[in-house]
């Protein structure tokens, strides 16, 4: 088809433009995550699964979160004892994403929990040689647990199991 009129142009561009905003727009959020959306760098709201249109140029996609258990597996340090035996410490962590208004104000989350950690097992560590460290495994395991669990909380996360475990 010929565009016969002078308007047919400009009516086309617009037309295509509009649908080219919209899609833009679209947000699609799958039924094991959820969108942080931002309004104009203050409000916040939390969009769960489903089609979602935001506002061009006022609302911005913050993040894009697991419903998940999520997993953080941090090295923490290699300790020489009071026996002069070096041992590597491990941590395994799991946590779910409880308040996703406040994870998203989080810079990053492994430096937090790995100075926060780090520092925990250094000041246990340094009481103990290695086979009495072997022994008090679960005692550093539920020491981990209760500092770090404030801290998580104000993160806006749910921690679920924390195992620190060494060789």
């Amino acid at each position: 088809m010929i565009l016969s009129t002078r308007y047919d142009i400009p009516l086309l561009i617009i037309g295509i433009l509009t649908l080219m905003v919209m899609a833009l727009s679209m947000r699609i959020i799958a039924k094991d995550e959820v969108m942080v959306v931002s309004r104009i760098r203050q409000h916040r709201r939390v969009l769960q699964r489903g089609i979602h249109f935001l506002i061009p140029f006022i609302d911005v996609a913050v993040g894009r979160y697991s419903l998940n258990e999520q997993l953080l597996d941090v090295f923490v340090l290699q300790k020489g004892l009071k026996d002069d035996k070096p041992i590597n410490f491990f941590v395994h962590i799991t946590y779910y994403i409880d308040d996703f208004i406040s994870f998203s104000n989080t810079p990053h989350l492994y430096p937090l929990v790995h100075s926060s950690i780090d520092q925990i097992i250094i000041n246990f560590v340094n009481q103990f040689n290695h086979e009495e460290l072997l022994v008090r495994r679960d005692q550093l395991n539920q020491l981990i647990y209760e500092s770090t669990q404030s801290q998580f909380q104000k993160l806006g996360l749910k921690l679920n199991q924390i195992y620190c475990y060494y060789e």
